[in-house]
């Protein structure tokens, strides 16, 4: 009789509490999921940044070489053409570097 229904009452407390337990610790890993998700994510997005970065440097430097080349190659034909070096001076001097940064 009574001690029986007790006892039914008592189990079925105990698996109801069990039953919130269950799902609290399923949300608890369902938010710590979300919240590594979240930094894996910004970390991508951190090295993307970095290797955009490194990608524009590597253009620059690129164009830099390019234009150098090109300038050199134009002094020479200056010089070849016996031009005086007042007139090509001023190119040699030019940080195509420092131009292109401004």
């Amino acid at each position: 009789g009574a001690m029986r229904q007790a006892k039914n009452m008592a189990r079925r407390e105990e698996q109801e509490a069990e039953l919130v337990r269950r799902k609290n610790a399923e949300f608890r890993l369902a938010i710590q999921q979300q919240i590594l998700d979240r930094e894996l994510q910004r970390k991508a997005q951190q090295r993307e940044k970095f290797n955009e970065g490194r990608r524009r440097q590597e253009a620059m430097k690129e164009d830099i070489a390019k234009m150098e080349a090109i300038r050199d190659r134009m002094v020479k034909e200056l010089q070849d053409q016996g031009i005086r070096r007042e007139y090509w001076a001023e190119m040699m001097r030019l940080d195509i570097g420092d131009f292109l940064s401004k």
